[in-house]
């Protein structure tokens, strides 16, 4: 029927936007509105932290954010949310080989 395509097609597009993100060239990390809890990380997120899925989870939003960068990027990030407005935000992953990352979020 009408109704099965429509929904076939509906799973295909979702599927398809799962890959694209799963493997686009840069890192995507979804969070809770508060920002505290992480509800998705793709592989090239994984890979810029330098963690895996389960130590991410752990960790939650901070990731691997190098400890000089913290205190700021919380200041920066809480400002721009209390204020309403769009966030443009920049630091370092500090590995755990001890490799830095540099990163830009917005």
């Amino acid at each position: 029927t009408e109704q099965r395509r429509a929904e076939a097609e509906r799973r295909a597009g979702e599927a398809r936007l799962r890959a694209m993100v799963e493997h686009a060239p840069l890192g995507i990390m979804l969070t809770s509105p508060d920002g505290m809890d992480l509800t998705y990380l793709n592989s090239t997120m994984l890979r810029m932290s330098g963690l895996d899925a389960e130590e991410a989870r752990r960790r939650g939003t901070p990731l691997s954010v190098h400890p000089d960068d913290v205190e700021r990027l919380r200041r920066e990030w809480e400002r721009a949310r209390s204020l309403g407005v769009p966030h443009s935000l920049a630091g370092r992953f500090l590995r755990p080989d001890g490799t830095v990352a540099w990163w830009e979020s917005t």
